[in-house]
């Protein structure tokens, strides 16, 4: 019995622990490789290089993915690209090119994986909250941490994952917001991290719909859970700052 406990007591002071490291393990080892843009990072990388020269995405020639795996970085053109997503994703897939190197896949892929691992985070608070359970909420930060999909998301310099992250931190304020169902800064907080989800994608604005109507309601009509939208409007419009501050 005394063995149970202890192990017990290890868990409950270093099981989230314990997950987070797997979660770093399986997202960063050998993160470099495959050494050549993957998938859509044909967009987000070649547009994550060139935003941060020029405040916005500029237009790269065709079959521009080879000169830029063999470490040619600079054949972009001088015309504005052409964008299916709003920047602020890009802006943080370049944040880790400008810190490794635009030439280097580490650079490309390091703060989708950072953002992966604070997922893994994010999902046993959010359960710990909704279970109301330390041990519990382990369960689904363990299945998060060796999930395929997420672990291949997180590892790929594309903005899935760092939208997902920004939706789950939304997610967490709101559960926050509800414990009293009172207008706290967590309703504000709560539409800063659904805004800059909204920077990433625009999906971000969906859940933004669905959190204040859930709090409204549930708050039997506390109509001040509409402090979220124009925090999460002027996040949004935040990062688009590039846009307004360029002439390109």
């Amino acid at each position: 019995m005394r063995l149970v406990q202890r192990f017990r007591l290890i868990g409950d002071r270093f099981g989230v622990l314990a997950i987070l490291a797997l979660a770093a393990i399986t997202r960063l080892w050998n993160l470099g490789n495959p050494k050549t843009l993957v998938f859509d990072e044909t967009y987000y990388v070649k547009d994550a290089h060139t935003i941060w020269i020029a405040g916005h995405e500029l237009a790269w020639p065709k079959n521009a993915d080879e000169a830029f795996n063999s470490g040619d970085v600079s054949g972009y053109l001088q015309t504005p690209e052409f964008v299916v997503h709003a920047p602020l994703g890009k802006w943080i897939i370049g944040l880790g090119m400008q810190l490794f190197g635009p030439t280097n896949p580490w650079g490309w892929r390091i703060m989708p994986a950072l953002f992966g691992i604070a997922s893994v985070w994010l999902v046993y608070l959010v359960a710990k909250r909704l279970l109301n359970s330390h041990r519990w909420a382990l369960v689904p930060a363990f299945l998060l941490a060796i999930d395929g999909q997420a672990i291949v998301v997180s590892r790929t310099a594309i903005l899935d994952g760092l939208v997902t992250t920004f939706l789950l931190l939304g997610f967490y304020f709101l559960l926050r917001a509800t414990s009293a169902f009172k207008p706290t800064p967590w309703l504000l907080l709560m539409g800063v991290a659904l805004g800059a989800g909204a920077g990433v994608k625009w999906t971000g604005f969906m859940f933004l719909g669905v959190f204040v109507l859930y709090f409204v309601v549930a708050s039997r009509w506390n109509f001040r859970g509409l402090w979220a939208i124009p925090a999460a409007l002027a996040t949004y419009l935040l990062t688009w700052t590039g846009w307004f501050v360029s002439g390109g």
